[in-house]
């Protein structure tokens, strides 16, 4: 994700892989938001995503070197643990890290 993030883009996302029949709960999921100048989203906000029905996913990354998103995404992520989603969710400061905890960069 890139530029200011809004509440109506991250739920088009989300409700756009809900729909898609190739993902499923099995998969893991990367959110880079490396290039993301900005966030509209506001922690109530976070709050009400974190409670609704995402995607479902195995492992959930979030990427970013910005400390408010760094910081929003943690949240989300205590959110979705006191929500008790069935999903791991980590959140890292370079694209390395998160892709090594997806387990992405192993050798086949």
């Amino acid at each position: 994700m890139w530029g200011s993030l809004t509440r109506a883009e991250v739920m088009a996302v989300v409700q756009e892989l809900i729909a898609d029949s190739r993902f499923t709960p099995g998969l893991s999921e990367l959110i880079d938001l490396e290039d993301a100048t900005s966030t509209a989203i506001t922690a109530n906000d976070l709050r009400q995503l974190a409670a609704s029905s995402l995607d479902p996913v195995a492992r959930r990354a979030f990427v970013t070197t910005d400390a408010l998103t760094f910081g929003l995404a943690r949240m989300f992520e205590a959110h979705r643990e006191a929500s008790q989603a069935p999903e791991r969710i980590a959140v890292f400061k370079n694209l390395r890290d998160a892709e090594a905890w997806l387990g992405l960069n192993e050798e086949q």
